[in-house]
């Protein structure tokens, strides 16, 4: 399981921007972090250095563990492959 989830300053997770790399969060994600027990960091506002580092991470994790699709039992043995990639 990931401790640590980055996420861009989309609606439906940040109601306001404040000082710094702080935010305050919808109820929806913080009952989604409590639930799952992991902890929430944003990018900088207009920064698309972070995010495109995010998505890049991404695509070479897709490429060299996804590519080609994947054929697995039950999701349970895809979890269990995933865990094993990282």
């Amino acid at each position: 399981m990931f401790r640590l989830l980055r996420y861009d300053n989309l609606k439906s997770a940040v109601k306001k921007i404040l000082r710094g790399h702080q935010r305050e969060e919808t109820d929806r994600l913080i009952a989604f972090r409590s639930h799952w027990g992991f902890q929430a960091e944003f990018c900088n506002p207009a920064g698309g250095n972070e995010k495109g580092g995010v998505e890049g991470e991404v695509g070479y994790f897709r490429r060299n563990h996804e590519v080609p699709v994947l054929k697995v039992k039950d999701l349970a043995a895809l979890n269990e492959y995933l865990r094993a990639c990282l």
